[in-house]
């Protein structure tokens, strides 16, 4: 998607590109924009924004052991986490958008469990008795907002210039969610266990080109200047 904003006869004005994906943790997840058209004008500035949301997760442990468990419940990145561009993103301070900006802070928390008070091993919280136990995540939302790229390099965003592609700046995301539970002492070997349902994670990108344009005179004062010139041909013609 694409919105142009101008400023009526000043000079100038911004362009900007935006799209949204659902995560597929199985593969890089790539969004793309054209890059800057300098037919438009001059480019003055790049501001990207990248971030990544998700939903609190219900995390839940359940202990199917006849032996009490101390656990600990984990969700985050725990795997691997990856983000990359075509072009350089370091701001005037010379920071970057990297992978940091994604790694998701760890959320857990421990917990005691009583042995199993008989529920099936392929249900959770079947009695609602002590060795079930759970706890909801915070809402996810990393990145980078906002970010304004340094006029040093802005020329790499200009269509036909840039290390990557002269016409496709390209912004990649590579996540792996997870969620599992440390057994601290009791239990039994795979009888306490954890379930975790991961909802949609969503990967957003924009990217803003301001630059200057040619001023085009506004329509009224073309009328005017029409005008003018008109009474003065007619004034003209009278002294004749």
């Amino acid at each position: 998607m694409a919105t142009v904003v101008g400023a009526g006869s000043l000079s100038a004005a911004s362009v900007t590109f935006s799209d949204t994906l659902n995560v597929d943790e199985s593969k890089p997840n790539v969004i793309s924009f054209s890059k800057f058209n300098p037919a438009l004008g001059t480019l003055t500035g790049v501001r990207l924004t990248v971030t990544l949301s998700m939903p609190s997760v219900v995390v839940e442990v359940d202990n199917d052991s006849t032996t009490a468990a101390n656990v600990t419940a984990k969700f985050g990145t725990l795997g691997a986490v990856g983000f990359n561009t075509t072009e350089l993103t370091n701001s005037a301070a010379f920071e970057a958008i990297t992978t940091d900006d994604f790694v998701i802070p760890t959320q857990n928390q421990t917990f005691n469990l009583a042995p199993t008070t008989g529920d099936s091993t392929n249900v959770f919280d079947n009695t609602g008795l002590g060795d079930y136990a759970a706890f909801t995540t915070t809402v996810i939302n990393q990145g980078e907002v906002d970010h304004d790229v340094s006029p040093a390099l802005i020329s790499n965003y200009i269509a036909g210039s840039g290390a990557g592609s002269p016409t496709q700046l390209d912004l990649t995301l590579s996540v792996d969610f997870a969620a599992n539970v440390d057994v601290n002492s009791g239990g039994g070997a795979g009888l306490t266990r954890l379930n975790a349902v991961l909802p949609t994670a969503t990967y957003f990108a924009s990217v803003t080109y301001f630059y200057d344009v040619s001023a085009i005179p506004e329509p009224s004062a073309t009328l005017v200047l029409g005008g003018v010139g008109l009474f003065g041909l007619m004034g003209y013609r009278r002294r004749r």
